[in-house]
């Protein structure tokens, strides 16, 4: 059954902290990443209706909407206060402070209850259900104290990777832990202690080198039935946070039958457990001398996506070509004051509305100002679409903007 106010303008609540809020005793969230997860949503504006509102905690430049409008980006309207009105919440994850939010719109929107989005986006279900369809494979399960995650560790035998520990609910910039050997270490017994005072265990797995990372997104109605299904490359850390995604590449078609059967079957096993909207599944490629194998279940996340302002952007402008979006930490950055002269820098490079080729920029530049004063903090990151042809003409964009703004 579809949310019947569907056609409703939409608020978009980009609340990214979503994963660490659903911890049954969440600690002191740390100030910087706070500060991070409300930066992120003005990373929204580009990729959606102009009907539709964006609603943010902090004011987005003129000059930034401006450079936007003149080239014809679909954006949002970015607000602060907004009116409710006839209007529906869209958030990024359905999380207490997304409820409590709905509760105030004249027609809520429909969506699952607290007490399934906890349990369907911890690594306990989807560890649950990976060993079910792959029972060989290199997740070890789901344990709530240190004692029985040695226990694990000391009878998976040999694992030249090592083994990494994961969060219950956590994204992998903050909840993956890397170990080189079976054997616990102080910080790791530490790190292990911190997540069970907060959550309700760790999922164990076996390293296993990633040759190529992917991720399937689709939505998933009352009944089970899969929808929007769609395969797009990923490119990740070593520990597996988010740097890029790739949308139409060719990589990704020897592996989409596969991910889509997996898809499925997670799509049935949500709606058994209640859940329905979005979902955003984490996949890899692996190999073992000559043998390539798809690891399709990774982590399930029954939320949007992150980088589904590029995968919006190329669907809106014909699912032509390549494009490829990123994230750049600002720090490491030589950026201009102004989002035009950040176009003139790149030449013919720069984002061309004729032709949708070429660098365009979808989040704000750094303030002349940022970083003076406590209340005038320098973003963490900027986040930038690359447009074209081919893959070769993506790599070619890529290196102007480093050569252009790389310190």
């Amino acid at each position: 059954m579809q949310n019947p106010n569907r056609k409703l303008p939409a608020d978009h609540l980009v609340n990214v902290d979503f994963d660490l809020s659903l911890r049954p005793r969440p600690g002191v969230v740390r100030h910087d990443f706070k500060r991070q997860a409300e930066e992120l949503a003005r990373h929204f504006v580009a990729g959606g209706l102009r009907r539709d509102r964006l609603l943010l905690r902090s004011e987005i430049p003129a000059s930034f909407l401006e450079y936007l409008d003149a080239r014809e980006v679909p954006r949002r309207q970015p607000v602060r206060s907004p009116e409710l009105g006839r209007a529906r919440l869209a958030p990024f994850g359905w999380s207490a402070e997304a409820m409590t939010w709905n509760a105030l719109y004249a027609q809520p929107a429909a969506h699952p209850t607290l007490d399934v989005i906890i349990e369907v986006n911890s690594r306990a279900f989807s560890a649950g259900l990976e060993a079910e369809l792959d029972p060989e494979g290199p997740a070890l399960g789901f344990f709530g104290d240190v004692a029985d995650v040695e226990r694990a560790l000391l009878a998976a035998g040999d694992s030249p990777g090592g083994f990494v520990m994961k969060a219950a609910h956590a994204n992998s910039a903050l909840g993956h832990r890397h170990l080189e050997t079976a054997r616990l270490g102080d910080e790791d017994r530490a790190w292990l202690e911190a997540q069970f005072a907060e959550d309700d265990g760790v999922a164990l797995e076996r390293w296993e080198s990633r040759e190529l990372d992917l991720a399937a997104t689709f939505e998933v109605d009352q009944e089970g039935t899969l929808g929007r299904f769609a395969v797009h490359e990923v490119q990740n850390t070593f520990g597996g946070a988010f740097v890029s995604a790739l949308f139409g590449g060719k990589r990704t078609k020897a592996h989409e039958e596969e991910l889509e059967a997996a898809a499925t079957k997670l799509a049935s096993a949500l709606a058994r457990a209640g859940y329905f909207g979005p979902v955003c599944i984490d996949a890899y490629v692996t190999r073992s001398g000559r043998t390539k194998r798809l690891r399709p279940l990774v982590d399930v996340n029954a939320r949007r996506q992150i980088s589904e302002v590029g995968q919006s952007l190329w669907r809106m402008w014909g699912a032509k070509g390549v494009a490829t979006w990123r994230f750049y930490t600002v720090k490491k950055l030589a950026l201009p004051a102004r989002e035009e002269e950040f176009a003139d820098a790149l030449g013919e490079s720069a984002f061309d509305l004729r032709t949708r080729r070429g660098v365009l920029l979808t989040s704000p530049l750094p303030e002349p100002d940022a970083g003076s004063a406590p209340d005038k903090p320098r973003p963490y990151k900027l986040s930038a679409l690359f447009a074209g042809k081919t893959r070769k003409e993506l790599e070619a964009l890529e290196a102007r903007f480093a050569e252009s703004f790389g310190r």
